[in-house]
C-alpha cells in the first residue's frame, strides 16, 4: 500500500511525501501533528491525496477514512468506560462494524498485541501505561484498518516495553500488511524504530528518506536544528577524534566496534 501527497495544505502546512507500506514511517517536526491529521483523512484539506493510486476525493474519503485507525497520545481518550470490553463494544457501535463474532474480534484484536482474553474484564483504572498502549493499539485493530497512525506511542515506555511495541509493529507490517507511521520528536527512537523518515520544517516536508542515511548526516541535521540520536552523536564524535567506528542502531553494535578498533 502507498499513500502519496501532492501539494496538499492544511493548516497552513504544505506537504508533499509518500508513505509505503514495506516500511515503518517516522515523521518528526514542528507540526507533525498536523501531517498525521492529514494523512488520517478526518480533517478538511486542499490538494492531492491518493491511496494506492486512487485520488481522495468527496465520493471515496468516507471509504477510505474507514480504513484508518488513530492512536493518540492521550491514551485515555478512547478508554473512558470501566472495563476494557466496554470501550471495544462502544468502539464496534462508534464504528458501526459488521462482524458476526464480536468476542472472537476482539480477543483476536487482545491477541495480536500478546494479551489475552481475560483482559476484557479487567477495569482501565488498573492498567499500567505500557498495558493501556498496547490497549489503544488492539482497539484500533478491531476495524481491520489499512493503515495505522501512532502519537507518539513510546512516550510512556521503559526499553523492555519499547522493543516490545516494536516488535508488535513489524509484525502488524510484516504478517498483517499495514502500513505504519509514527510521530514523534524524540529522534533516538525514531532512529531505532523507523525504516523511513520524514522531517519538517518551516510547515513544509525538509526532507524524506532513509532513516539511517538521513540520522547519519549529523552536519545536515546541525544546521537545520533537529536532534540527532545518541547513539549518531557518539559515534560521530569518535569518528572526529580518529577512531573508527560505523554507524549502529544498538548499543551493543557500537560496543563491539570499540573492542575491534580502540
Amino acid at each position: 500500500m502507498e499513500v502519496v501527497l501532492k501539494d496538499v495544505s492544511y493548516n497552513r502546512c504544505y506537504f508533499n511525501a509518500s508513505i509505503n507500506s514495506n516500511e515503518i514511517t517516522g515523521i518528526t517536526g514542528v507540526n507533525k501533528e498536523s501531517l498525521l491529521e492529514t494523512i488520517s483523512l478526518t480533517k478538511s484539506i486542499k490538494g492531492n491525496i491518493s491511496i494506492d493510486g486512487e485520488q481522495i476525493t468527496n465520493k471515496n474519503i468516507n471509504k477510505y477514512s474507514k480504513k484508518i485507525s488513530v492512536v493518540k497520545k492521550n491514551l485515555k481518550e478512547k478508554l473512558f468506560l470501566d472495563t476494557i470490553e466496554e470501550n471495544m463494544l462502544y468502539e464496534i457501535k462508534l464504528r458501526r462494524l459488521k462482524l458476526k463474532d464480536y468476542n472472537k474480534k476482539m480477543q483476536d484484536s487482545l491477541r495480536i498485541v500478546g494479551l489475552n482474553k481475560s483482559y476484557l474484564s479487567r477495569e482501565i483504572k488498573t492498567l499500567s501505561k505500557s498495558e493501556m498502549i498496547l490497549i489503544n493499539i488492539s482497539i484500533s485493530l478491531l476495524s481491520n484498518p489499512d493503515i495505522i497512525l501512532l502519537d507518539d506511542p513510546f512516550v510512556y515506555l521503559d526499553k523492555k516495553n519499547d522493543k516490545k511495541l516494536y516488535r508488535i509493529l513489524v509484525r502488524l507490517k510484516d504478517q498483517f500488511n499495514k502500513l505504519i507511521v509514527i510521530s514523534s520528536n524524540n529522534s533516538n527512537i525514531l532512529y531505532k524504530y523507523t525504516d523511513k523518515i520524514i522531517l519538517l520544517k518551516d510547515n513544509e516536508v525538509l526532507i524524506e528518506g532513509n532513516t539511517s542515511s538521513i540520522y547519519t548526516d549529523v552536519k545536515y541535521l546541525e544546521e537545520n536544528k533537529f536532534e540527532i540520536p545518541d547513539i549518531v552523536l557518539f559515534a560521530y564524535k569518535a569518528k572526529k577524534k580518529g577512531v573508527k567506528l560505523n554507524y549502529h542502531k544498538d548499543i551493543r553494535d557500537i560496543i563491539k566496534d570499540i573492542y575491534k578498533h580502540v
